[in-house]
């Protein structure tokens, strides 16, 4: 899920990140660290004037993912989000709707009273610390591509790299909301008359920093562009063709 490749007419290292979530990561063999390592050390052996992280169509339900790839380029600590809510907090909030007696135990460990229905993360939770620079992260320029596939975790990587100023966000707007959205741990439900099997997050990010997105939109990239038709048809991609000979040409 996760690869790379070197172009060497614009000295920039494209890493395509399909997916940010644990489980699937763990039952492809990709080991995320080493991966990331092994990109860090090809691009400052290269001397690469750019890397693209390339997000289209990622997801990924739990936030440590974006954590660990951002620590690879931060150039300061930031914080992911800012706050994470849960709306349902007791098992009779939903008739025939049975939450997960752990998660309950998690809600009443680590979450503030809940008040008008919704209970808040404890804000010394490790989950809304700064996220720290590596040991030897890349300072180079960076971009981040993303596309109506990315969401969740991939999102919110997308979301802060642009709204620090440490990444240009290309492509299209995230689908996850700019402002606040649903994610994490789920569970899933089964209507008792239409049987519709139904899977609910449980979980609403809130991520850090200013947003110049509407309401109902999702964060609105720096430079836009999408594969056209005729890209696709002739299996092209567009998107990188375009950024790529922009960097060619900011050298």
């Amino acid at each position: 899920p996760w690869r790379s490749n070197w172009d060497p007419a614009s000295a920039t290292l494209w890493a395509t990140l399909t997916t940010l979530d644990p489980e699937a990561l763990r039952r492809s063999g990709q080991k995320p660290r080493a991966f990331l390592d092994a990109l860090v050390r090809e691009a400052q052996s290269n001397g690469a004037r750019a890397v693209v992280l390339d997000l289209r169509g990622a997801d990924g339900r739990e936030l440590g993912a974006a954590e660990l790839i951002f620590s690879y380029f931060a150039r300061e600590p930031v914080r992911l989000v800012q706050g994470i809510t849960v709306r349902a907090t007791q098992p009779q909030v939903l008739p025939g709707f049975a939450m997960p007696d752990d998660f309950l135990v998690s809600i009443d460990r680590t979450y503030l009273p809940p008040q008008n229905g919704m209970a808040s993360l404890r804000p010394d939770d490790p989950r809304l610390a700064p996220v720290a620079p590596g040991t030897k992260p890349y300072q180079g320029r960076l971009y981040v591509v993303a596309d109506g596939g990315t969401r969740d975790a991939a999102a919110v990587l997308a979301m802060v790299a642009a709204r620090t100023g440490r990444a240009r966000l290309v492509g299209e707007e995230p689908a996850s909301n700019a402002h606040s959205f649903t994610g994490g741990r789920s569970v899933e439900v089964r209507a008792p008359h239409s049987l519709l099997h139904m899977e609910l997050p449980l979980l609403r990010y809130i991520p850090d920093g200013r947003t110049e997105a509407p309401l109902d939109r999702g964060e609105q990239p720096r430079l836009k562009a999408r594969s056209q038709p005729a890209d696709l048809s002739r299996g092209r991609d567009g998107v990188r063709i375009a950024l790529l000979s922009m960097i060619r040409e900011l050298r």
